[in-house]
């Protein structure tokens, strides 16, 4: 069923929150009572003498905008179905009513593609696999209805993606040079087809058009992220636009140079687009849709055309990649990847490769429909639609040893910590130890370390916050030596390792009751230098709000050595449960011996006693300590030293977030994937019904191989000797076994309300029998 676009308007909020709509298509205003609001018969174009479109939307009003007007002209376009991605955030419908009398629209969402069946089935698989599943199944159905109307030639690309004529086609000294065609400016309507339908001749095996002569394939150029002057982006921009519309408003003017994009490219070529005549395919032969953008028809459009290079194919699509914040405002399947890719597009080409011939489409647009139409139509091109809320000012923290953070960190912390809080727009503060070696340990293997890695943050920051229609958040990095430590705190150090307690004449500070550890161990080093992470974290942040003259209300602390397995928010008591009235400090509800103390969120006053005054607090502790011997046992120190003074004294209480699960990470690319299982522990809430090494080689994508470290905990290991291993063990080939990962599907957004109680949470008590505890 189809709905008329204003009608369909009504729907926009459902679409908007995620739920589909039953079908929102159908401008169809080719009636009498309105042919005189196409005076110019710019609408009623025979379909063999324009050109149709499918194409797939997902929150990109700011650039269907110029890409509707643009190919409008160019094309000639004057069919298009859309498909609205149910997760978009924003409707494309008041940019599609803008054009009810120069082009039939529908709009489609998932209820036109898939059956009520099929609806809940799609609920249950991965981001990934349902937009490319919805992908193909829109394409296939588009370009069975458009054949079905009667239409020809169909333009398969996105929207962004500017096509346009091939100047080496009208270049004699090119090998696909046209020439029997006089040069075409993009300037004159529907120059594209007229170059297609005069003198073109599909037979020429250079334009590679394949059975039928119906699949014309298009090369690809990917535009960087580099900025021009403003004299070049003015250039040939219509002046009476101005000033309510700038040339720095449109992709075609303001993006000029290219170049090779190596993460998606293969031998420097971009998989290319198409051009489909479909009313050149066989009734009889149309069960061969695939869908597939760069290959909708199997046979017709051969998969070796898809890797075609600019100097082989008679059309080229200009691929954008845009500001920052346009990059990264749609969050669909693919963008985890951008995240981590944004630095590395931008700059792709570099300075070398620039080209303007884009540009002249807007001229001939604006004398074809003149000024005024025109201004109508382009209104508000370039501009993003983003929603902000207004959101408590937080900070997240992370401290310690940067193990494996490049390979198996950074990916996990991308997912499930910086993008769950998004929203909230938190400052960033690092505070690192700059080692190049883990020595290793218990459950430790050791090796080199790539601590400057964590400088990532600052860029992956900048396009989540974007993402978010967020301004970047600060974002505050500070190293230290294990040489500077020691000048800090090596005396200190000294004497927890050799002070005596009176009564038992045993380490005082040393944990000689805790079975699992051995004086031959760092654990006094160890403890002490996270300690002091904790707390320089903590200073780095206090001088950065200090400086700018405003406080903190919560406060993360995060490790840097861990690989978080599920999205951590830290607004949430539990994944039912939101604390926005701040009066809850959380802590991990696994790896209880008997708290878990390897991270904290919460009111700054709660999580300030836990990250600043561990070492100020220990002696006391021990010395009134009715148990000896555990000294500076972390988690006992947490629990019966720490805890309780942050209930007695600031007087918040202190709960167990049980949806919470990370494991932490060694030096040679490897987890301690039994980290969130241990059945002394704890676990975390349904992560036994997870495939956690499948999780873990998702987000990492490399295949890993489990090694039991002793009875209880078993190390996840993703270097390239698991790899052998792993293949002498199964007697693989060592393909890579991973599925693309999907980003987080984002809570809703909040708007600050009293927090429900949450559910009782047991109180820490000292456990009564010790058990081994593994090293932090």
């Amino acid at each position: 069923m189809k709905i008329h676009l204003l009608v369909a308007a009504l729907l926009a909020t459902i679409i908007s929150s995620g739920t589909s709509a039953a079908s929102t298509g159908g401008v169809n205003n080719a009636n009498t009572e309105q042919s005189n609001e196409d005076p110019l018969g710019l609408r009623q174009l025979p379909q063999d003498e324009s050109f149709a479109a499918c194409i797939l939307i997902m929150d990109d009003n700011h650039r269907l905008i110029e890409w509707l007007a643009y190919h409008y002209h160019t094309m000639p376009l004057r069919r298009v179905i859309v498909m609205i991605d149910p997760r978009s955030k924003t409707s494309p419908l008041p940019v599609l009513n803008r054009w009810e009398k120069y082009m039939k629209m529908d709009l489609w969402s998932d209820n036109d593609l898939f059956t009520v069946e099929e609806l809940k089935d799609r609920a249950d698989k991965e981001m990934i696999k349902n937009h490319r599943s919805r992908q193909r199944a829109f394409n296939v159905k588009c370009l069975t209805t458009l054949k079905e109307e009667g239409a020809k030639w169909t333009l398969m690309t996105d929207v962004d993606e500017y096509t346009r004529i091939n100047p080496r086609a009208l270049d004699s000294s090119e090998g696909i040079y046209q020439t029997d065609i006089a040069p075409m400016q993009l300037s004159e309507p529907g120059s594209i087809l007229k170059m297609l339908n005069k003198g073109v001749d599909l037979n020429d095996e250079r334009l590679h058009a394949q059975e039928w002569k119906a699949c014309i394939p298009v090369s690809r150029v990917q535009l960087s992220g580099i900025e021009s002057s403003d004299e070049e982006v003015n250039n040939k921009f219509p002046k009476e636009l101005e000033p309510t519309i700038l040339a720095k408003d449109f992709d075609t003017f303001r993006w000029r140079y290219s170049g090779v994009d190596t993460i998606t490219a293969k031998d420097g070529v971009l998989p290319g687009k198409t051009f489909i005549d479909v009313s050149s395919i066989p009734d009889s032969e149309m069960w061969r849709l695939i869908g597939d953008p760069h290959r909708p028809i199997d046979k017709l459009c051969k998969g070796g055309n898809v890797w075609l290079n600019t100097n082989e194919t008679m059309f080229v699509a200009d691929h954008i990649l845009g500001t920052l914040e346009s990059y990264s405002l749609r969050d669909d399947s693919r963008f985890f990847d951008r995240v981590l890719t944004w630095q590395q597009r931008k700059e792709v080409g570099g300075l070398t490769d620039l080209h303007d011939e884009l540009r002249p489409w807007l001229s001939g647009f604006i004398d074809t429909m003149g000024i005024g139409e025109s201004r109508r139509l382009l209104a508000n091109v370039g501009q993003l639609q983003a929603q902000t809320h207004a959101l408590p000012r937080c900070s997240i923290n992370f401290f310690g040893l940067p193990r494996s953070f490049k390979s198996m960190a950074l990916p996990s912390i991308v997912k499930n910590i910086l993008l769950p809080n998004a929203r909230y727009n938190c400052d960033i503060v690092v505070h690192y130890y700059n080692m190049q070696f883990d020595e290793g340990g218990r459950f430790n293997r050791g090796g080199e370390i790539d601590a400057d890695a964590v400088h990532a943050l600052k860029e992956v920051s900048k396009v989540i916050a974007a993402n978010a229609g967020k301004s970047p958040p600060s974002v505050i990095i500070k190293s230290e030596t294990k040489e500077e430590f020691e000048e800090k705190y090596g005396d200190l150090v000294k004497k927890y390792k050799t002070a005596k307690d009176v009564d038992t004449g045993k380490p005082k500070y040393f944990p000689w009751k805790e079975a699992s550890y051995s004086v031959k161990t760092n654990i006094i080093d160890n403890v002490a230098m996270q300690w002091n992470s904790i707390q320089s974290a903590w200073q780095l942040m206090e001088e950065h709000s200090k400086v700018h003259g405003f406080e903190y209300e919560r406060v993360a602390f995060f490790r840097t050595d861990s690989f978080y397995a599920l999205p951590v928010d830290i607004f949430q008591v539990d994944k039912d449960t939101f604390d926005y009235n701040n009066r809850y400090a959380v802590i991990p509800a696994f790896a209880r011996y008997p708290v878990n103390d390897r991270m904290m969120y919460g009111p700054y006053e709660a999580v300030k006693i836990w990250a600043t005054e561990r070492f100020q607090r220990i002696d006391h502790y021990i010395e009134s300590s009715e148990i000896k011997g555990y000294g500076m046992h972390q988690e006992r120190y947490i629990a019966n030293g720490i805890l309780p003074a942050i209930r007695e004294e600031t007087g918040y209480e202190v709960v167990e977030n049980i949806d919470i699960c990370f494991y932490r990470t060694r030096a040679a690319d490897s987890v301690i994937i039994s980290d969130c299982s241990d059945p002394i522990g704890g676990s975390a809430r349904g992560i036994q019904e997870i495939d956690q090494v499948q999780l873990v080689q998702n987000l990492v994508r490399r295949d890993c191989l489990e090694f039991p470290t002793g009875d209880r905990f078993v190390e996840l290991r993703c270097d390239n000797s698991s790899m052998t291993e792993a293949q002498r063990r199964l007697k693989i080939g060592g393909g890579p076994s991973y599925e693309p990962t999907s980003g987080p599907t984002p809570a809703p957004t909040p708007v600050p309300t009293p927090a429900p109680t949450p559910a009782p949470t047991p109180k820490v008590t000292p456990a009564p029998t010790p058990e081994p505890t593994p090293e932090s």
